[in-house]
């Protein structure tokens, strides 16, 4: 599909010329800036503790110039002392305006082939984390990319329900942009460059791929380290691990579904005004395959996540009586908002939720 995501989304996004938007969530001393700078606004953060501040680039700018940001809000911070907490993340904005509809699927997948090796890099304590989940934490993202492959839109995309995905592709019907939510706040800021250049990566290796399909083929042609390094160049030195080669190969097998999906369903009818993405029923059009409607499928994938979604929230309750901090708090009240909204939408579509 040739249109460009802008085109795609006439009216809901402001054209953005620059291509890394940045907000950076930070614990420690002295954090004020005194007034905006040229690139930096501040603001307060509820999620943050003890004296915080959130940094945030007042628009996305070139690729060229993500170091010279950088180094302004040191500048800008002559006496910060900066002691980022497991609570403090780094959101990167990608611009993907001016890419087409199948370069974004290509992007979120070759993102999920990387995703367990990229997260690991990003910190311990981001692996797991419920404000940054990976493909393999919460699987529903995958179902909605499916559907984005089959029937060519972001309609899946246009509530905020996966917002807390590692890869949040939300974004995308609010700012035409993937969101990266996984690193840690580091103390050093020159990390953030390090990091936003293997994002440019992924950007950059997506036009290369006709479609997802193609990203299997030439995956499966050769060595998964091969295929890392030619989509990270020489950053996957800095990113390797251990189980590196199990990683990628558990990425590639996340993203087959999507790849092949427009082999395998068609949607029953366009979306109507009123459309509630959890209603969508797809059927099977293999000659070899049974014809009825998917429903019993996709009810499984549903109540997968909804059982997720509850162990989620008896985890952050949990975490909530050991230490009953506002950050707790809030943390169990996202989670248990996400859970209710979740199942009232299922029982709207008419899905038998066994108890749930």
């Amino acid at each position: 599909m040739s249109q460009k995501v802008i085109d795609l989304l006439p009216g809901k996004v402001k054209k953005a010329t620059g291509e890394v938007g940045i907000e950076i969530e930070m614990e420690g001393e002295n954090l004020s800036l005194y007034g905006n700078t040229m690139y930096w606004r501040q603001e307060a953060d509820n999620s943050l503790r003890g004296e915080s501040m959130e940094y945030v680039l007042h628009k996305p700018v070139k690729r060229e110039l993500v170091s010279e940001t950088l180094i302004d809000l040191q500048k800008d911070l002559p006496h910060a002392v900066f002691n980022p907490s497991d609570r403090c993340g780094v959101h990167i904005h990608i611009n993907y305006q001016q890419n087409t509809l199948d370069q974004v699927i290509n992007a979120a997948c070759l993102w999920l082939i990387l995703e367990d090796v990229l997260v690991k890099w990003c910190g311990e304590d981001r692996e797991g984390n419920l404000f940054c989940l990976r493909g393999k934490d919460a699987d529903y993202q995958i179902q909605q990319l499916i559907h984005t492959n089959v029937n060519k839109d972001f309609v899946m995309f246009s509530n905020n329900e996966m917002r807390y995905a590692a890869q949040n592709l939300c974004s995308i019907n609010k700012y035409g942009s993937i969101e990266y939510r996984s690193l840690r706040t580091p103390k050093n800021l020159a990390i953030i460059q390090d990091w936003v250049n293997i994002l440019l990566s992924i950007k950059d290796a997506a036009v290369q791929f006709r479609n997802a399909k193609e990203i299997v083929e030439q995956f499966s042609a050769g060595s998964p380290v091969d295929f890392a390094r030619r989509i990270l160049g020489p950053q996957l030195e800095m990113v390797q691990c251990k189980g590196m080669k199990d990683m990628l190969y558990q990425g590639i097998r996340r993203i087959q579904d999507i790849a092949y999906a427009d082999n395998l369903l068609q949607p029953m009818e366009k979306p109507k005004k009123d459309f509630n993405p959890f209603a969508k029923e797809w059927v099977i059009v293999d000659d070899f395959a049974p014809k009825p409607v998917l429903k019993k499928k996709l009810q499984e994938v549903h109540i997968s996540h909804l059982r997720l979604l509850n162990e989620k929230e008896i985890e952050a309750r949990d975490r909530y009586n050991i230490d009953p901090s506002m950050a707790n708090l809030e943390a169990f009240d996202a989670v248990w908002k996400e859970r209710k909204e979740y199942k009232k939408a299922l029982e709207h579509a008419g899905y038998d939720l066994g108890g749930f």
